[in-house]
């Protein structure tokens, strides 16, 4: 009787193991659940509409000359004060020109004062 009565011992003890731990496993738990606080503030207001937005003044700008731009320190839209530079055309050409000009004005000159020189020691 003794083994017998050692494995109904041992057998209840293994049952008592077994209902703890499925008593761990199935037992209800507290689940953890993502809380905020709601509280009265200002809502902010937005206006979201399509559309095109249009200058109260808008001004067509036309150089006198035509040229190459090199600069253009404005944004189209963009505020400008007055007697800013809006743009930059490239004046090489005008500028060779006029040291064109000036040369041969330079080259006239010297004939013009040698007929001067003439026309005073003729007199």
């Amino acid at each position: 009787m003794k083994t017998i009565s050692k494995q109904i011992l041992l057998a209840v003890l293994a049952l008592a193991v077994l209902a703890v731990a499925a008593y761990g496993f199935l037992a209800p738990r507290d689940k953890e659940v993502a809380t905020f606080v709601m509280q009265a503030a200002p809502a902010p207001r937005l206006l979201a509409v399509n559309g095109r937005i249009r200058p109260r003044l808008q001004v067509d700008i036309r150089p006198a000359l035509g040229g190459e731009l090199v600069a253009l320190p404005f944004d189209v839209g963009g505020r400008v004060a007055a007697g800013q530079v809006l743009a930059r055309i490239d004046d090489a050409p005008e500028t060779a020109a006029i040291a064109e000009a000036e040369a041969s004005v330079q080259a006239q000159e010297a004939p013009l004062a040698q007929a001067r020189k003439w026309c005073c020691k003729r007199i």
